[in-house]
Order: structure tokens, then C-alpha cells, then sequence
């Protein structure tokens, strides 16, 4: 009963357009990553910003390569090079991330809403590095 119903619950899920899959992990993703900054921030203050944008990266990026793996892409690559790949990614949406991040901030944005638009912009960029470049099939 169980297994029928996760076979049904797969099969429908993977129905859904890719880009929608990953609008919805993403989604997770994001909230769950902007959870951990604002944290990390509520903690350490905003001065620390850029570094609780950095430890956020690090302790989001593998839950988030999983779940774009198994759920979005259906990748069956090598996990490692795919990983490292992902990574290399990351650092290319970090980096949008933290300028961005520190524009608005600098611009007079609460350091919330900034990471919150900072994120969305990243977001954009990396869909299109993973489709094409990190987890194409």
C-alpha cells in the first residue's frame, strides 16, 4: 500500500514540467537557505553578513544538490564530478549573491530584504547553469 502510493506520488510529481520542479525545490531551497542567514545574522549581527552568507552556502549547498539531483534533474551521473560541478555552479551564484547582497545593503536595504532580492537574482542565474551545464542529462 505504501509503495503504490509513493509510486503514484513519484510518477505524478515527475508529470510536472522541469521548470516547475525546480520553482518548487528551489523554493524549499531558498526559504530554507534564507532561514539559516537570517539566523546566522540574528546571531552575529549585520556586520557579520557576508560571513553568515558564506557558512549559510556551506551548510545548504549539499541538501540542496541532493534535492535538485533526485527531484528536479533526475541526474544518474557520477555523484563526485556532478557534485564538484554544482559546487563550481554555487560559487558562481555566491558570487552574484554576496555583491548583490552588499549593493543593496550598502543602497540602505534592511540586510533581510536585501539577502531576500540578492537570493531571487542568484536563483535565476544558477537554474540556467544547472539545466545546462551541471545536471544536463
Amino acid at each position: 500500500m505504501i509503495i503504490k502510493l509513493w509510486n503514484f506520488v513519484w510518477n505524478l510529481w515527475f508529470k510536472f514540467p522541469q521548470s516547475i520542479r525546480f520553482i518548487l525545490v528551489g523554493g524549499f531551497n531558498a526559504i530554507f537557505a534564507y532561514g539559516v542567514f537570517c539566523l546566522l545574522v540574528y546571531f552575529a549581527g549585520e556586520e557579520w553578513r557576508q560571513v553568515c552568507l558564506i557558512l549559510q552556502w556551506i551548510l545548504t549547498s549539499f541538501i540542496s544538490y541532493m534535492l535538485q539531483r533526485i527531484f528536479v534533474f533526475q541526474s544518474h551521473g557520477k555523484i563526485w564530478a556532478e557534485y564538484i560541478k554544482c559546487c563550481t555552479t554555487w560559487v558562481v551564484g555566491y558570487f552574484i549573491n554576496a555583491v548583490t547582497l552588499e549593493l543593496f545593503y550598502r543602497c540602505g536595504f534592511n540586510v533581510y530584504v536585501a539577502q531576500l532580492t540578492a537570493q531571487i537574482i542568484a536563483a535565476v542565474v544558477t537554474y540556467f547553469a544547472f539545466k545546462y551545464w551541471a545536471l544536463k542529462k
